[in-house]
C-alpha cells in the first residue's frame, strides 16, 4: 500500500523567525531549520518533531542560516551560514557532541544560498550560481556544475541514482545531470526563466517545477516528458510549494492553512487536516523525510506543521 492519505496527527512548531530551509532527519525525529535573519540568535535550530521542543542551536553570531541537510545517521547535520554580507561557510555539525566544524568557504560572487541532499545523504550540493556536489563519505567535491551566468540555481537530487536536477542551469529549462559522468541526461521546459523550487519523486518518475516569485508551475512525468494537470499547473497561476511524500505516492502542499495532497496514481486531490498553520500570505517551504519515516514538514510564515502520512 502507498502513503496516499494524511493522518490526523499534527505537530505544530512556532519558530522565532521566517525559515529559509527545512530538513527532516532520516527517521523523522528531528527537524532542522535555517533562518533568513538570525538577529542576535543562532542561524540554525533543531527541533524534536513529536514534542516541538528546540533541542540544538548552531551558527551563533552569523547573519543568517541559508541551508540545512541531515546526514544519513541523523546525528550529523550540514549547515550553510552567511557569516558576513554575501559570504558563506559550509559547516558540519555533530549533534551529540554539540560541535561544528568549517568545511568550505564561499565568496560574495558565488551567491551560495541553499543545500540539497539525496535520500541516503551520500551526496550533498551547495547551490548558488553553480552546483558544487560533495561526496559526504569521502568528504570531497566530485562535481562543479556552472551556469556561466549570475543566476542562482535551484536543485533536487534523484533519490537512488547519482543525478541532480537543476533549474536555470540553462535559461528556461530544467536539466538532469549525472554526477558520475558530468553529462546532461535529460531536459524539460521550465515554467519561467528563473527557478523557484524543484521537487522530484523518489523514483525519479515525477518532477514538480515552480518558477521564482509568483510564477506558476509545471508537473511532469519525466520519462515521457508529458505535462500533467496542465489546466492547474499551467506555468502562470501562482502555486504554493509542493513536496513529494517519502514514497512518492502523494504530492503534498498547503492550501491556505490546510494540508492537501495529490495522489500520483490517479492525480486526484486528497484532503488533509485543516488549520495546521495560522493564516498568512508568505511563502511555504516544505521538505519530505526519507523513506524510513512517513512524515512531511510544511511551513508558512513562522510556523511549521509536521504531518504523518498513512496508507490509503
Amino acid at each position: 500500500m502507498a502513503l496516499t492519505e494524511f493522518s490526523d496527527h499534527v505537530v505544530r512548531i512556532e519558530l522565532p523567525a521566517e525559515p529559509s530551509q527545512l530538513d527532516l532527519s532520516p527517521d523523522g525525529s528531528r527537524l532542522a531549520v535555517g533562518f533568513y535573519s538570525s538577529g542576535s540568535g543562532p542561524g540554525v535550530r533543531v527541533y524534536d518533531t513529536e514534542t516541538g521542543a528546540e533541542t540544538h542551536a548552531f551558527g551563533h553570531g552569523v547573519f543568517c542560516g541559508r541551508g540545512v541537510a541531515f546526514g544519513s545517521d541523523g546525528d550529523t547535520l550540514h549547515i550553510l551560514v552567511e557569516v558576513e554580507a554575501g559570504a558563506s561557510e559550509l559547516r558540519r555539525v555533530h549533534l551529540v557532541e554539540g560541535t561544528e566544524e568549517k568545511v568550505a568557504e564561499y565568496g560574495i560572487g558565488e551567491r551560495s544560498s541553499q543545500l540539497v541532499r539525496n535520500a541516503d545523504a551520500s551526496l550533498l550540493a551547495v547551490l548558488g550560481n553553480a552546483a558544487e556536489v560533495w561526496d559526504t563519505r569521502r568528504r570531497e567535491v566530485v562535481r562543479h556544475i556552472t551556469t556561466g551566468r549570475d543566476e542562482v540555481l535551484v536543485g533536487a537530487f534523484h533519490a537512488t541514482e547519482p543525478s541532480i536536477f537543476l533549474y536555470a542551469k540553462d535559461p528556461g529549462f530544467i536539466t538532469r545531470w549525472s554526477c558520475a559522468s558530468h553529462t546532461e541526461e535529460a531536459r524539460w521546459p521550465a515554467p519561467s526563466p528563473r527557478g523557484g523550487e524543484l521537487a522530484v519523486s523518489p523514483d525519479g518518475r515525477f518532477l514538480y517545477a515552480k518558477g521564482a516569485l509568483a510564477a506558476g508551475a509545471f508537473l511532469y512525468e519525466t520519462e515521457s516528458g508529458k505535462r500533467l494537470k496542465e489546466v492547474l499547473y499551467d506555468g502562470k497561476s501562482p502555486q504554493p510549494s509542493h513536496v513529494f511524500g517519502p514514497d512518492g505516492a502523494m504530492l503534498c502542499h498547503l492550501t491556505g492553512t490546510n494540508a492537501r495532497g495529490r495522489r500520483m496514481d490517479t492525480l486526484k486531490r486528497v484532503k488533509g487536516p485543516t488549520d495546521v498553520v495560522p493564516e498568512g500570505i508568505r511563502r511555504s517551504v516544505p521538505i519530505a523525510a526519507s523513506s524510513s519515516a512517513p512524515k512531511v514538514a510544511l511551513s508558512k510564515n513562522n510556523d511549521v506543521a509536521i504531518l504523518t502520512l498513512v496508507e490509503g
